[in-house]
């Protein structure tokens, strides 16, 4: 088989919005002017987006916490049962923000991608293996492409997406680790055709060299939560008759927030991410229940789980972009490709996995054969390569063995 390079990617894992905020009457109402802290940027997107993310360290340890939401682009609407917080590892977790993941439709075909898989899947696989920080960002960085490959460059609409996660770890020592990466998606071309890749990354390694204390980072939205946390008093009424915020500014007021325990953390995660709900314009796509967990040296822990999560893609086994094939026998079972060239091909199909060919050439001579029992075992399958397949190219069914 004749193969040029193309895009191949064989792993996986996802993005990050930035927003502007209108101020409304009842920001204004209450003492918080959001719009004041906020530039005129608009609302940058890829497909699923959207996300307020938090995690707050202590002397004991870690606390992350998410929203639910999920904007679709295409449809418009949206969903509350995204997962956006993963462990990962023996002792490891992260939060994301922003495109969870992609989708992609033409012809009959579709192709899903979401970072949920990939992380998933790195838990799965390290289960019982110290990952750090530095390494789960990795693993983000590195299959980010598989979620990017299937956005198409060039709608007016969106701004190049970003990509985030915020990762903490401990190793067998209980030392711990913690990094946020941001990634920039950038436009390409490969044989004329366009598609997206990883830009530079924007790092923060936290030095943590003698231990935990103290800090908070946030990604998706972050306005609500840096405009709470900045200030040194409470902003409203009612925010003042919040305990917890209470005891956050009053610890601040006499420099002593290193005294924050795991469970002050806790409560003020979830009451900043309920605060943001409420303040928040509906373009920041925030919302639904709140996920939280903990991560100390003794490891990883669930405090809030929702019980209902949207339906993750299963992981690929090797999917090819922009890819050109030519001259000899390629069987189709399994395969994924998006923008692909065939060109003088012999093709077949067993129906062992479903093929899914998005926006595909054919060149030259062609010819598919069905192969015994491929019927049976997936008969819509068969269907759409038949009726995908170029006017010139001869189709065979094996279970039918009459030319097409």
């Amino acid at each position: 088989m004749r193969t040029m390079p193309g895009l191949l990617i064989v792993l996986l894992l996802s993005c990050m919005s930035a927003v502007s905020a209108q101020t409304s009457s009842k920001d204004k109402a209450e003492g918080i002017d959001i719009g004041k802290y906020v530039k005129p940027e608009g609302l940058e997107s890829g497909y699923v987006h959207g996300t307020i993310d938090l995690v707050i360290s202590t002397r004991e340890g870690f606390v992350l916490a998410t929203d639910s939401r999920l904007t679709n682009d295409l449809t418009g609407g949206h969903t509350d049962d995204g997962q956006k917080l993963f462990p990962v590892g023996k002792n490891g977790a992260a939060v994301i923000a922003g495109v969870i993941g992609s989708q992609i439709g033409i012809q009959g075909f579709g192709l899903r991608d979401a970072i949920a898989t990939n992380l998933q899947s790195a838990n799965d696989h390290f289960r019982d293996q110290y990952l750090s920080a530095s390494r789960i960002g990795d693993i983000f960085s590195f299959g980010l492409g598989s979620v990017a490959g299937l956005m198409i460059p060039g709608n007016p609409r969106q701004s190049p997406p970003v990509a985030a996660i915020s990762a903490v770890s401990f190793d067998a020592n209980g030392h711990p680790e913690w990094l946020t990466l941001t990634l920039p998606l950038k436009e390409t071309q490969y044989n004329g055709q366009p598609f997206f890749t990883t830009g530079d990354p924007i790092k923060n390694n936290r030095q943590l060299e003698q231990g935990t204390h103290f800090d908070y980072q946030t990604i998706g939205y972050p306005y609500t939560v840096e405009i709470l946390l900045k200030a040194d008093r409470p902003l409203s009424d009612a925010l003042a008759q919040i305990d917890i915020l209470k005891r956050y500014y009053q610890l601040k007021a006499e420099g002593r927030l290193d005294e924050f325990t795991l469970s002050d953390a806790t409560e003020l995660a979830k009451v900043l991410i309920e605060t943001t709900f409420k303040y928040a314009p509906a373009e920041a796509g925030v919302g639904g229940p709140i996920d939280i967990a903990t991560l100390t040296p003794h490891g990883f822990t669930w405090v809030s789980r929702k019980s209902r999560y949207a339906p993750v893609p299963p992981p690929f086994r090797v999917r090819f972009i922009g890819t050109q094939f030519g001259d000899e026998h390629q069987t189709l079972d399994g395969l994924e490709c998006v923008r692909c060239t065939f060109e003088n091909m012999d093709l077949s199909f067993e129906g062992k996995a479903r093929p899914q060919l998005l926006g595909c050439t054919f060149k030259g001579s062609c010819k598919l054969t069905i192969l015994p029992g491929a019927r049976s075992r997936m008969p819509d399958a068969v269907s759409y390569l038949k009726s995908k397949m170029p006017p010139n190219c001869v189709v065979t069914d094996q279970d039918d063995p009459k030319p097409q």
